[in-house]
């Protein structure tokens, strides 16, 4: 539960810290190393995930709203269709979880799962979530 509300921690080694019910709102996490760190229920809303490593860490009921610069977190983007995970089909949640199992690029989700992709990412935008869509569709890989 601790106040990091737009606290600077950018590039910092958060690596397996509790930070249960924390408050993160607008902190500066860009580059840093949240791998395996407890987020749940904490407050992401307006902070910055620039390169951020997220990998296995805990996000279940934190609120994500208005955070920033996620594009390429895939941790962030399974705990977006989590959160969210009664507005997608059961092959909408197989694909997501294909996109985050195998840290797929842009170039091989638009091969094999254009359709599916093109879906989720209009869903994930009309949720508040539109970093994904708006790469979809000008990326040209």
């Amino acid at each position: 539960g601790v106040d990091l509300s737009v606290a600077n921690l950018s590039g910092a080694n958060l690596s397996g810290v509790d930070l249960y019910g924390a408050d993160l709102s607008g902190a500066n996490l860009s580059g840093a190393n949240l791998s395996r760190a407890d987020l749940s229920e904490a407050i992401l809303s307006g902070a910055n995930l620039s390169e951020a490593n997220l990998s296995r860490a805990y996000l279940s009921e934190a609120n994500l709203s208005g955070a920033k610069n996620y594009l390429q977190n895939h941790s962030f983007f399974i705990q977006l269709i989590r959160n969210n995970s009664n507005g997608f089909t059961k092959k909408q949640k197989e694909v997501a979880s294909m996109i985050f199992a195998f840290k797929l690029c842009w170039k091989s989700i638009r091969k094999e799962y254009k359709t599916y992709a093109t879906q989720i990412f209009k869903k994930l935008a009309e949720l508040g979530w539109d970093e994904y869509e708006k790469y979809w569709i000008t990326d040209k890989d």
